[in-house]
C-alpha cells in the first residue's frame, strides 16, 4: 500500500487523500516495525495532507493516526480526530480512530458511543466490531461484547485476536456476576 500511495503522490502531489492514506499506511507499518525514519516520513505525509486541504477531514485523520501510533500522544490524536469529525461526523474510520484514542485515555463511554456509530455506518467492518467488543469486555458488558465479537467473527472467522477476545468474554462472563 505504501508503494502505491507513494506512486500516487509522485504522480499528483496535490492528491490529499493519497497523502493521508500514505501517512496512515506508514503509521501502521511503524506500529509493527518502528524506525526514526519511518516516524518522520509518517509525520511529513500527514502534515502535507493537512497543508493541502486544512478544511478536509483527511489531514486530521492522518495526523490523528500519526499521534496515536508514533509518539503515542493520545490527547493530541483525539484532538485531531475530533477536528476531523467536526467536518465529517459520518466517517466510520475516523470514528474508530477517535475511539481508539479514547480507550487509551480511559474514556470508555465516549469510545463505545463512537464505535456504535461507526458500526451503524459500516456494519461490515471487522475492526470496528472487534474494537467495540473489546471496549464492552473492558467495561464488563459481557452479553453485548459477545454479540459484537460474534459479529466480528462472522466477518473474519480466522482472526485470532477476535477469537482470543471472544474466549476472554466467555471466561469472564462465567466468573463475574453480570
Amino acid at each position: 500500500a505504501i508503494a502505491a500511495y507513494e506512486q500516487a503522490v509522485a504522480l499528483d502531489s496535490s492528491f490529499v487523500r493519497a497523502w493521508a492514506q500514505l501517512a496512515r499506511a506508514r503509521a501502521t507499518l511503524y506500529w509493527a516495525a518502528p524506525t526514526p525514519e519511518l516516524a518522520e516520513a509518517t509525520r511529513r505525509a500527514a502534515e502535507q495532507a493537512l497543508a493541502l486541504a486544512p478544511a478536509s477531514p483527511d489531514g486530521h485523520e492522518a495526523l490523528g493516526a500519526y499521534y496515536l501510533i508514533v509518539p503515542k500522544d493520545y490527547p493530541r490524536a483525539l484532538t485531531e480526530d475530533s477536528t476531523g469529525l467536526a467536518v465529517a461526523s459520518a466517517n466510520a474510520e475516523l470514528l474508530g480512530q477517535a475511539a481508539t484514542a479514547e480507550t487509551f485515555l480511559g474514556r470508555w463511554d465516549a469510545a463505545r458511543g463512537h464505535l456504535e456509530q461507526a458500526a451503524r455506518l459500516d456494519p461490515r467492518s471487522s475492526f470496528t466490531a472487534q474494537l467495540l467488543g473489546r471496549v464492552l469486555l473492558y467495561t464488563r458488558r459481557y452479553p453485548e461484547a459477545e454479540r459484537a465479537l460474534d459479529h466480528a467473527l462472522q466477518l473474519m472467522p480466522a482472526n485470532l485476536l477476535i477469537r482470543y477476545t471472544r474466549v476472554m468474554v466467555a471466561l469472564l462472563k462465567a466468573t463475574w456476576p453480570v
